[in-house]
């Protein structure tokens, strides 16, 4: 399945998490415990770097989690809100640019994908994704995530 960071985008600040990949049987992503806050300008090489310790962050779930009755996943949930200075999913979502990084381990590959931002405080992959190789320079994977932010949609 891979591994998956966020980068968010908003106010002058970037957001950078892991993703926890489910089971095989479940194929789904939860936002893990890493998160950092960083204050722009940030080069490219600085977030190529977070985008990496995101990644490295990610762990394999082995179990599905109740979504009705989550509490980790909504401490986990209230911290992302928290750095954002936000309160709700819907506040996070307003006038943020999210930009998913998904690697997969077995090809080597990673899929850059901006997204766009929904009134329910959801976001939609957009196309077209941005390929890099897992092994580029870390101010080459930031120029591309940057490339991947310009093209994001806000509500």
């Amino acid at each position: 399945m891979g591994r998956m960071a966020g980068i968010d985008s908003r106010r002058g600040v970037l957001i950078v998490s892991s993703w926890w990949p489910g089971p095989e049987t479940y194929p789904l992503f939860h936002l893990g415990d890493w998160a950092r806050r960083a204050a722009e300008p940030v080069s490219d090489r600085e977030l190529g770097q977070l985008t990496r310790e995101a990644l490295a962050a990610c762990r394999v779930s082995d179990h599905v989690p109740d979504l009705r009755d989550n509490p980790e996943g909504e401490r986990r949930v209230a911290s992302l809100h928290k750095l954002a200075g936000v309160r709700s999913e819907r506040g996070y979502a307003v006038g943020t640019r999210h930009v998913s990084v998904l690697w997969d381990e077995s090809e080597q590959d990673m899929t850059i994908t901006p997204h766009a931002g929904d009134y329910y405080g959801g976001f939609s992959g957009l196309e077209p994704d941005i390929h890099a190789s897992a092994d580029v320079d870390d101010a080459v994977l930031g120029t591309a995530i940057r490339q991947a932010l310009a093209a994001c949609r806000t509500i």
